[in-house]
């Protein structure tokens, strides 16, 4: 899974907004095979590859609002190993598409997201998905350097149970908490230079509002990242390791993704 295996490159996520590619808004928009960043009228959409032999294909529509109705993907993951990882995810563009929303700790601790996530993924011989809002911070903007870097995933659902998540990947228990009808639990680990968080819902769901300041301020609060590090922003993502069947499909719908000033 990516959280097991990371490349330096796959840090980058700032410099492929950097590099983002415009497409028309109001239409819909098929890739395949390709990791670059795309700007669609008000959003942004990722995608990220590691070791990864097969295909995949990232399909987005929106309407004349520049808003996203949906994000889908089409998969077909052929290695078995735990270092084969991709991942997609959409967020709101800002400031010309370096960064997706942000969600400030103090003064906006009631931003969140909502999403609808409709899962047809096979994982085959142990592979492993998860999704939910995620965020990289960075105390070096723009990842001048390695060793202020966190990244940070509230898992809304896997195909791993919640206890044999953090036991896979040896996650750190630090503290927990309730949010959105549900208790998280907030873990964390050291890969190399990397700070990996990761909140972890206790009763999985596919749907919903997501309170992602209210847990990102209770990570501030634990000493999990500084409260000062929060220039880069949230997006709603899947990610998946290992082999997948052909047929592996999911997608994101009924999004409402804030800007900075809502």
């Amino acid at each position: 899974m990516r959280i097991s295996f990371r490349s330096v490159a796959s840090l980058c996520l700032v410099a492929s907004c950097l590099a983002a590619v415009s497409v028309p808004a109001a239409a819909q928009i098929q890739k395949c095979n390709d990791t670059n960043g795309y700007v669609y009228g008000q959003y942004f959409v990722t995608a990220w590859t590691q070791n990864y032999n097969g295909w995949y294909c990232r399909t987005w529509d929106g309407n004349n609002n520049d808003q996203i109705w949906y994000l889908w993907i089409n998969l077909q993951q052929n290695s078995t190993t735990q270092s084969a990882g991709f991942d997609a995810g959409v967020g709101r563009n800002e400031s010309g598409g370096t960064r997706l929303t942000r969600m400030d700790d103090s003064d906006r601790i009631n931003r969140g997201m909502y999403y609808k996530f409709t899962n047809g993924l096979i994982p085959q011989n142990g592979a492993n998905y998860y999704m939910g809002p995620k965020t990289i911070v960075s105390t070096t903007q723009f990842y001048s350097g390695l060793n202020g870097q966190y990244e940070c995933y509230i898992v809304d659902n896997s195909n791993l149970s919640p206890s044999a998540f953090a036991n896979n990947y040896n996650l750190q228990y630090v503290s927990q908490g309730t949010y959105d009808g549900a208790t998280y639990k907030h873990y964390s680990r050291q890969l190399g230079q990397i700070n990996q968080v990761f909140s972890i819902r206790q009763n999985y769901r596919t749907q919903g509002w997501s309170s992602v300041n209210w847990i990102q301020r209770q990570w501030v609060l634990s000493g999990l990242v500084p409260g000062s590090a929060w220039n880069l922003g949230w997006k709603i993502n899947i990610e998946t390791a290992g082999k997948f069947a052909n047929g592996s499909e999911c997608g994101f719908t009924d999004l409402n993704l804030p800007w900075n000033n809502q």
